[in-house]
């Protein structure tokens, strides 16, 4: 009988690590109805008629649906950079409102910080504002260690290297790797030539660079010491699809053994489960406030 098991690298199976984090998170604001209201500011573009970035829509679109499964209520509110700061004022201070989102980048990237800073700290749960509790804790780097630890990978003691250590991503992700224990050792522009020797020495890698092809089949051929690759990676194929950093002919290379996340359908999966584990704590320190 013919062999039937894929050659190469193997997928993660992401959409259960997702369903595991949605059931609890159901069960948790299923319980607590008035205390589960994210509002999502989106900035519209000069003209005010569209998003400035359609990436941004599409994030709070897909928020949006998420936050249906798990009886959290986000609402969309588009506006034009001018009314933002009011916006945020407003919404800061407003006690119906658990958790506050401002899309990135604005067609005028001066008022940034300004305006990642009139985000309350406490309701901050996209982790924009450097004084947020939450700044630590981003989504998408918070998908990419959940992914390893689910792996059941010791990151305190486990070689990891991070592809993009200098990106709004990768740093972001370098902070929370230093807090759970972990060495890690950055590529970024600086240091991008050692990307082949430091992909070899790693145990696990996490992925962030905007490049459909900085991990290829040579770096991981014959590996044993490699288990995974966590790629956040994500390029336009040209095509109207999006594709990672990962080589897609590591899936077929039967020299490579090592579990990899897809594109789609990894880590960004996982995205918006880690925004509403962000709000579900901030319900929770509420709570305890109180």
């Amino acid at each position: 009988m013919a062999n039937l098991v894929k050659a190469g690298a193997r997928p993660v199976d992401v959409r259960s690590l997702r369903d595991g984090l949605r059931k609890e998170q159901k069960q948790f604001f299923d319980e607590r109805s008035g205390l589960n209201r994210v509002s999502f500011l989106v900035p519209l573009g000069r003209s005010g008629l569209s998003a400035h970035d359609a990436g941004t829509e599409r994030f709070a679109n897909n928020l949006m649906l998420y936050g249906r499964t798990v009886s959290v209520a986000v609402e969309i509110m588009r506006h034009r950079q001018a009314t933002l700061k009011p916006a945020l004022v407003r919404l800061s201070k407003d006690r119906q409102v658990q958790g506050v989102m401002m899309g990135e980048p604005l067609h005028d990237q001066t008022e940034l910080d300004e305006l990642r800073a009139l985000i309350a700290v406490g309701k901050d749960i996209d982790g924009t504002n450097p004084n947020s509790v939450y700044n630590r804790r981003r989504p998408t780097p918070s998908a990419m260690v959940h992914v390893a630890k689910a792996r059941n990978i010791d990151l305190a003691t486990a070689k990891v290297a991070v592809l993009g250590s200098k990106g709004a991503i990768g740093g972001s992700l370098m902070n929370l790797l230093h807090d759970e224990g972990a060495k890690p050792r950055g590529i970024d522009k600086h240091n991008i030539g050692m990307t082949h020797d430091v992909v070899r020495w790693a145990d696990v890698v996490f992925s962030a660079v905007r490049d459909s092809k900085a991990i290829t089949v040579p770096m991981l051929r014959g590996l044993s010491n490699l288990s995974l690759i966590v790629d956040a990676t994500i390029v336009s194929d040209g095509a109207g699809g999006i594709v990672g950093s990962v080589d897609p002919e590591v899936f077929e290379d039967p020299r490579v053994s090592c579990e990899v996340t897809t594109v789609p359908d990894g880590v960004g999966l996982l995205t918006n489960a880690m925004v509403i584990k962000n709000l579900q704590d901030a319900v929770q320190q509420t709570e305890v406030a109180a």
